[in-house]
């Protein structure tokens, strides 16, 4: 091949296309665990879990940050999901190298979150969230039926 042969936008393109991650397969990494369906429940159950202990044992997390419980609360499913995808992406034969290192300011960011979500109140056994009601009204119909623009 000779250097007039060569056409630089077009070895850019290629590797900008290969840098950068297929946000379908991200899509695939990630757990809405809102729209889950039952068929797939247990084994993404099962690979959160398997992360969560693996990284608890690794940064060595207190029980007062991640409860043995953790599963059984809402929020902490999904800060901990998150970080499992941001994990597993930070790992992608794609990055450039940065992905760890963002993972583990990452990490370190969230650790505080989760401090303040379980707030310790599960070190002694477990304690069920408060869990919030909504009901439909006739306050709720009447606002709801304007745009308040």
């Amino acid at each position: 091949m000779s250097y007039d042969d060569f056409d630089i936008d077009d070895v850019l393109a290629e590797e900008e296309s290969n840098r950068d991650p297929d946000s379908e397969e991200i899509a695939a990494i990630a757990v809405n665990w809102r729209t889950l369906p039952n068929e797939d429940a247990a084994e993404k159950w099962e690979e959160l879990r398997s992360w969560v202990e693996w990284i608890s044992t690794r940064y060595a997390i207190d029980e007062s940050v991640i409860p043995d419980c953790w599963w059984k609360h809402g929020a902490l499913v999904e800060e901990l999901s998150a970080l499992q995808t941001a994990w597993t992406v930070s790992y992608d034969t794609t990055d450039a190298g940065y992905g760890p290192i963002g993972f583990v300011e990452r990490w370190h960011n969230a650790r505080s979150r989760l401090r303040q979500i379980s707030g310790g109140s599960c070190t002694q056994g477990h304690r069920s969230d408060r869990v919030r009601e909504f009901t439909a009204d006739s306050e709720w119909s009447r606002w709801s039926s304007t745009s308040h623009a």
